[in-house]
């Protein structure tokens, strides 16, 4: 969407043309304030608007002059020699008023601040019909219809000033604040983590079948039995060892 920015030799111009008379820096910088022409924070506007218009009023050709030290007024002789076209007019007058207004006041007031000149029997018809044209064929015209006959703009200056403003306070809200660098943690081993046992298959032994128990009465006869000696077994020597056995003991 286009906006206008004004500099401060056309914000003068307007604020003079609707004035009508002489006016100090400061009183053509309060007024463009005001309107929205110049940003409420401009540093040192009346200094700035003083220079550029001092500048401008060596120039012949120029529509300003001084009436008194810092204090100056239009030539409508010079700005009639320097006309603006329709759609210009209609958008300096626009952002002047700061709200939409009927394309006859627009003329007329463009026609006193001398921004054109009134060719023809009907300057109002022409200019409505220069910005019925803008709006259909430029999407990014900066008029609007707002009821019949009557037009305003898509973003009035205010409304610009007042958005930049509040993106400026978002972005300072946004900026992140510094935080002090964090000291490195040791790592730490982590905890074995302990696997479930598989599940053991449990086995189940059969136990061998015992022999049927003896009666009471042939089990005490089993133990009272006498006990039978058992005879020495007769190591059957061979003839070598015999005679080994002999020598041993006729030795001792």
């Amino acid at each position: 969407m286009r906006t206008t920015n004004m500099t401060y030799l056309e914000a003068a111009q307007l604020i003079l043309a609707e004035a009508r008379k002489p006016l100090t820096e400061a009183e053509i910088v309060s007024r463009a304030k005001r309107k929205g022409l110049i940003a409420p924070r401009t540093k040192d506007p009346e200094r700035s608007i003083g220079v550029v218009l001092k500048r401008s009023s060596q120039n012949p050709n120029s529509s300003f002059e001084a009436t008194a030290p810092h204090t100056w007024q239009l030539k409508p002789s010079k700005i009639l020699e320097h006309p603006m076209s329709m759609r210009e007019a209609a958008l300096k007058i626009l952002t002047l008023a700061g709200k939409p207004l009927h394309y006859q006041e627009i003329t007329k007031r463009a026609i006193r601040a001398g921004l054109i000149r009134p060719e023809g029997r009907t300057p109002a018809y022409t200019l409505r019909a220069r910005v019925g044209d803008d709006m259909q064929r430029n999407e990014d015209s900066p008029f609007e219809r707002v009821a019949d006959g009557t037009y305003g703009l898509r973003v009035w200056p205010k409304d610009l000033l007042k958005a930049k403003k509040s993106a400026r306070k978002t972005k300072a809200k946004a900026k992140p604040v510094a935080k002090p660098a964090a000291k490195p943690v040791a790592k730490t081993a982590k905890p074995a983590v302990l696997k479930p046992a598989k599940p053991v298959k449990a086995t189940v032994t059969k136990l061998e079948a015992k022999e049927p128990r003896k009666p009471r009465a042939k089990r005490v006869a089993e133990v009272a039995a006498p006990v039978v000696p058992m005879k020495p077994r007769v190591r059957v020597a061979d003839s070598e060892s015999l005679a080994r056995l002999q020598r041993n003991k006729a030795a001792h």
